[in-house]
This record gives C-alpha cells, sequence and structure tokens, in this order.
C-alpha cells in the first residue's frame, strides 16, 4: 500500500512538472526584490493569433458640406458609459461628440481664453464615471460637465503629453523628461523631480505619489529619453508602462508598487547614439547640443476588455530600415507574450483601446477608425 502510494505521488508530480514545463517553454519567469521578471522568448499562441481586428466604422470626412464631420489634426479619442465617442479636434481647438454608430452630437470649446475655451491646442481627453471630460490644453488640465460647462481648470508647473484618470478621478501624469544644458553649464532635466518616471495627482494639482524607476545608461543625453515611456489604467486602477526606446513592459499597483517586468524577443539590437550638433549664436559663441539617435522599439500600451495588454511592436530598426513594419504584440495580465497581430489596413498614428474597441486617431490620415477586438 504504501509502495502503490509513492508511486501515485511520483506520477502526480511528474505530470505537475510536464504541464509546467510546457506552460513555461516560451518565457521564464526570476523574481528579484519581490518583483516578477518575465522574460519572453516565443508567443504563447505560436503562428496562429487567438484575436482579430474587425472594422467597425470610420468617423469623419475628407470633404463635406457637414463641417462637424471634418477634423483637422485630431489627436485623442475617448469613449462614455453610454458609448459615445469624443474625438479632440486638436487643430480646430474643440471637442466634438458623437453617438455609437457616428453620427455628431455636440462641440464643446474653442479657440479662445475664457471659461469653455482653449487658448491651447487641445491634445488629450480622458472621461470620468459621471461623464465629465479632463482634457489637457498647454500645461492645463480643463474639467468640463458633460454638457460643455467647465466647471474647473488646473495649471501645472511642467508640461506633460500623456494622462490617464483612476477610478477615484486622479491624474496619472507620464513626464516629459528630456536633458539639458542650462546656460550656466549644468545638466538638470525638464521635469522634475527626476528620479521618477510617473506622478499621481488630485485634481487641484497636489501630488500625492511618483513612481517609476528610470534605467540608467550612465549619460544624462542618454538617460532621459530613452525613458520616454507611455502609460495606461485598467478598471481596477492598475497601472501600465511601455517605453519607446526599451525592451520593457511593466505593471504597478495603484499604489505605484511594480508588480512585474516583461522583456520580449525583437528582431534588432538596440542602439543608443547620440548625434553631435553645432549652431553659432548671435555673439558668436558655439553652442554644441546632442541629439538621440536610438532604436524605435514600441508606441503606446493598451489594455482590453480581458485584461490583456497591447503594445505595438517595430519589427525592423526604423533608424536603419526606412520601411517601418510594426505588429500588435500581446500580452496577458501576468506579462506573459501570447502573440501578434498586424496592423489593419486603415489607420493613423495614436491608438488606443477601450473595452473591446480599437480606435485609430489621425498622423496618416484626418479619420478616426474604429475596430472590434474579435475572439478566433
Amino acid at each position: 500500500m504504501c509502495k502503490k502510494s509513492v508511486c501515485l505521488i511520483a506520477l502526480l508530480c511528474f505530470c505537475l512538472n510536464l504541464l509546467c514545463s510546457r506552460g513555461e517553454e516560451n518565457y521564464t519567469v526570476e523574481i528579484k526584490d519581490d518583483v516578477r521578471h518575465v522574460h519572453n522568448y516565443a508567443p504563447q499562441w505560436g503562428d496562429e493569433p487567438k484575436v482579430a481586428l474587425e472594422f467597425v466604422q470610420q468617423i469623419g470626412q475628407e470633404e463635406s458640406k457637414y463641417e462637424n464631420y471634418m477634423f483637422y489634426g485630431p489627436s485623442d479619442i475617448a469613449m462614455d458609459a453610454d458609448g459615445n465617442i469624443y474625438v479632440v479636434d486638436a487643430g480646430n481647438y474643440r471637442v466634438q461628440k458623437f453617438d455609437p454608430n457616428g453620427t455628431y452630437l455636440a462641440t464643446f470649446g474653442k479657440k479662445g481664453q475664457g471659461p469653455g475655451e482653449f487658448e491651447y491646442n487641445p491634445m488629450r481627453i480622458n472621461i470620468d464615471t459621471s461623464g465629465n471630460m479632463y482634457i489637457l490644453a498647454g500645461n492645463y488640465i480643463q474639467i468640463f460637465d458633460p454638457g460643455g460647462k467647465e466647471i474647473r481648470r488646473t495649471k501645472f508647473d511642467f508640461t506633460f503629453n500623456e494622462f490617464r484618470l483612476s477610478s477615484s478621478s486622479q491624474l496619472i501624469i507620464s513626464y516629459e523628461i528630456r536633458a539639458i544644458r542650462t546656460f550656466d553649464g549644468k545638466i538638470k532635466f525638464t521635469s522634475e523631480p527626476k528620479t521618477s518616471l510617473v506622478g499621481q495627482y488630485n485634481i487641484d494639482g497636489s501630488l500625492v505619489r511618483e513612481f517609476g524607476k528610470f534605467h540608467d545608461f550612465n549619460n544624462i543625453y542618454v538617460t532621459g529619453p530613452a525613458n520616454t515611456n507611455f502609460i495606461e489604467v485598467d478598471s481596477h486602477d492598475d497601472i501600465y508602462m511601455s517605453f519607446y526606446y526599451q525592451n520593457r513592459i511593466e505593471k504597478y499597483s495603484p499604489e505605484g508598487k511594480l508588480l512585474w517586468s516583461s522583456e520580449r524577443p525583437l528582431n534588432f539590437e538596440l542602439k543608443y547614439n547620440l548625434e553631435e550638433s553645432k549652431s553659432e549664436m548671435p555673439d558668436g559663441e558655439i553652442r554644441i547640443s546632442f541629439l538621440p539617435r536610438f532604436t524605435i522599439v514600441s508606441s503606446n500600451i493598451g489594455v482590453d476588455y480581458k485584461g490583456r495588454i497591447w503594445v505595438l511592436t517595430y519589427m525592423k530598426n526604423v533608424r536603419e530600415d526606412r520601411k517601418s513594419e510594426e505588429k500588435f504584440e500581446i500580452f496577458d495580465n501576468d506579462g506573459v507574450f501570447l502573440g501578434r497581430i498586424p496592423q489593419p489596413e486603415k489607420r493613423g498614428g495614436e491608438w488606443q483601446i477601450i473595452d473591446d474597441r480599437l480606435f485609430f486617431v489621425g498622423a496618416e490620415s484626418m479619420f478616426i477608425y474604429e475596430y472590434k477586438i474579435v475572439e478566433k
């Protein structure tokens, strides 16, 4: 009886080890300082992705007798609880509201300095659970109620390009980070403090916390721009970060604790070169600056309705091969690489995922393209 039990236990252990090895044959996990570091070697889905993008609609027209369907430099979109779509029409200093079928409903904002107006081009938008619109214009966050009345305006003493909204309406801000040389010859970062990548703020502009660790490249002209990042916040207020020039994807708790870091296989070597530029000042002084010429890895990050993480990744070194090729790489919520899918034919420069929808905005067109994420 004892021998049978030992054999049974041994068989169970063998099966368990077999299952684990199969589950992790494409990745390994390393624990450092209570943080999971996922090293991906190949996609779990292999060459057959389990999702696809299904075209839904185009919003906007190149030529139309209806001015509200013509965009000038659209830069961002958002969706409210009823599925209405909000387009930041940056060049026209306004936000356009459409119903789920793309029918125009309303316009918010115009160029100006008064209440409900934008002194600077609006660039980013987030919507809270009450339907209030949080719009980034210059270094201001302007809040409009669902009817389009401006109810608050908060000025920040630094510039930033990206922000997200938590369920408690706190602002998660990705700092704009560049290294510069000041007139007195000292070197500093354009965002302070220079030790964090992301700041969490109350709507009155007061700081709650900062988090996100710089990767130090031992060169101040490299370290700043090489840590350029993109952020997303899910329905649980977990925060995700990807990097423009680094093979790094991270997940943080709502309190800013790093939960895991993930890397995936790339088809090229990462290079961080600096190009020296000289310019002569009116007084004859020669100023020297250094322009980053880094290998681009990925742009933006999104989280879909199943908690999967999407990152648009470059398949080639675009600094050496001018023919850019990008694919969506999809990860599970633990940072395990699932698979890749190509970009659809109709697309723009910016993209964003909301629930089971993926939107492309602007850059290559003046349109908004909406796709549905479908399971295969």
